[in-house]
């Protein structure tokens, strides 16, 4: 029965978002950061992980269609302050690798929202992560 609970959670969180929590009617059971998402709209899938020190964000176009003129927006989550941005497209299939240094002495999430104009949605973190320990 855990076993099919956390699998339960694990696709609510694919659904909701990167941060994740199953209720129940005696409260809070299970809360869990999500580090990958799947951005249907855009078909993009992205991730994030820390790697010695650093955050490292990896998208990738698993559409059928080349994505054009996407904006890639690094940003501190709790400042709302953009750390590194870049636009750029991402042909069927490619990926793209964007790596914070140094994020080991940031005592903040790193987050990633990818923004394009062909598809409006609300600047949130995409994904994020904090390589503090």
């Amino acid at each position: 029965m855990p076993f099919k609970m956390q699998k339960f959670i694990s696709l609510s969180c694919a659904v909701l978002g990167f941060l994740c929590v199953l209720t129940s009617n005696s409260g809070t059971i299970f809360a869990q950061d999500l580090n990958q998402t799947l951005i249907r709209a855009l078909d993009l899938h992205v991730s994030s992980s820390c790697e010695d020190g650093a955050a490292i964000f990896k998208v990738r176009n698993v559409g059928a269609n080349k994505i054009s003129a996407v904006n890639f927006k690094l940003f501190k989550v709790s400042q709302d302050m953009i750390v590194s941005k870049r636009r750029m497209s991402l042909n069927q299939g490619q990926v793209a690798t964007f790596k914070v240094k140094n994020a080991s002495l940031i005592p903040d999430r790193i987050g990633l929202f990818v923004d394009s104009k062909l598809v409006v949605r609300e600047q949130h973190a995409d994904v994020a992560i904090q390589c503090t320990e």
